[in-house]
């Protein structure tokens, strides 16, 4: 639940841990709310941070935060149930899937499962990854 990832990223950096926390986006149940709840439970643990006096508990949040990095795009992978779920609505083949993802980090857009068309899907992508690189507390 959001509520059991934001204790786990406050409990981790309060017992001094650095970790490096994935977001991904574009699953096939993917809309415009689930997208502001993404940037809502990101501005929620800025707000958290922002809040800690502790300034090496700060420094690890901050740290954690920025490390979130890149954000994912939901891919089809063979043989999982969200491949399953979406091979045939999106005409995907083995040989296809295999074919458009082979060799590519899921940064990329290889296969959009999502109801947005692809250029609005990696604006979101680009907009959240910014967001996270560039937050300071």
């Amino acid at each position: 639940t959001v509520e059991q990832n934001v204790e786990a990223f406050v409990r981790t950096a309060e017992a001094g841990l650095y970790c490096k926390p994935n977001l991904i986006i574009g699953y096939d149940n993917e809309t415009e709310k689930t997208v502001q709840e993404t940037f809502t439970f990101i501005r929620r643990l800025e707000n958290i941070g922002r809040g800690i006096q502790d300034q090496s508990k700060k420094a690890i949040f901050q740290k954690n935060l920025n490390n979130i990095g890149k954000v994912y795009i939901a891919t089809p992978y063979p043989g999982t149930p969200f491949y399953e779920r979406n091979k045939s609505r999106l005409g995907l083949d083995l040989r296809t899937c295999l074919e458009r993802i082979s060799g590519k980090d899921a940064f990329y857009l290889t296969i959009n499962a999502s109801p947005f068309p692809d250029d609005r899907l990696t604006k979101i992508r680009d907009e959240l990854t910014d967001y996270v690189i560039n937050l300071r507390l």
